[in-house]
């Protein structure tokens, strides 16, 4: 499912194909599945009650992806995040695309802590909001996140009609795209990276490096 959230922190993020990869091959095919794939997550929070997740289809296929980054969350949930591509869309918009996994062997809720960053000279948004530990000539403006579908078998999202969660060592296929244009992208142009308090507690982002 797609819809709006807060981003990483407390900016507003909301949820949102093709386009001109900056470090890495754009995901053609990847994104054909994805649009026949099961839906969308997002969740927050834990909780008991939610159900048993189905039996896991073929998935999207797995890509490849820069080195990962271990996060470990408040509540001491463990998850990996692994930069897969990034660029300038066909409509003109800058996106990133990344894999989340549960690292453990228990059910998390599932989080999505990537942000997108790009050079402030070429974004069009009227707001960019800079932050500690990126690049000062860098900015993360107003975007959207989408759960693009489970990847390399890893069952669907498990819900308790409230919240979802990311069954055991369950990896999903995830999409950020800005809500404004951007100029065209250099390689420098464009970064992913965590910041979100509740897994980098001193909020200064961390760069998720592309393959």
């Amino acid at each position: 499912m797609s819809g709006s959230h807060r981003s990483p922190g407390s900016r507003r993020k909301k949820r949102s194909r093709k386009g001109t990869v900056v470090a890495a091959t754009a995901l053609v095919g990847l994104l054909a599945v994805a649009a026949i794939a099961a839906g969308s997550y997002i969740a927050r929070q834990t909780g008991a009650g939610a159900e048993e997740p189905a039996p896991g289809a073929a998935g999207l296929p797995r890509p490849a992806t820069g080195e990962p980054l271990t996060l470990t969350d408040t509540d001491g949930h463990s998850y990996r995040i692994s930069a897969v591509a990034a660029g300038r869309a066909e409509d003109g918009r800058a996106y990133a695309e990344y894999v989340i996994a549960n690292a453990g062997d228990a059910q998390v809720p599932l989080e999505t802590p990537g942000d997108l960053f790009v050079a402030k000279d070429k974004s069009t948004a009227t707001a960019c909001m800079e932050q500690p530990g990126a690049p000062s000539d860098l900015c993360t403006p107003p975007n959207s996140t989408e759960v693009l579908g489970p990847v390399d078998g890893s069952p669907d999202v498990v819900s308790d009609g409230v919240d979802e969660y990311m069954p055991p060592h369950a990896e999903y296929l995830v999409r950020i795209i800005t809500d404004d244009e951007v100029q065209e992208l250099g390689a420098d142009d464009i970064g992913l990276y965590v910041w979100n308090v509740r897994f980098i507690q001193d909020r200064k982002a961390r760069l998720v490096t592309l393959p």
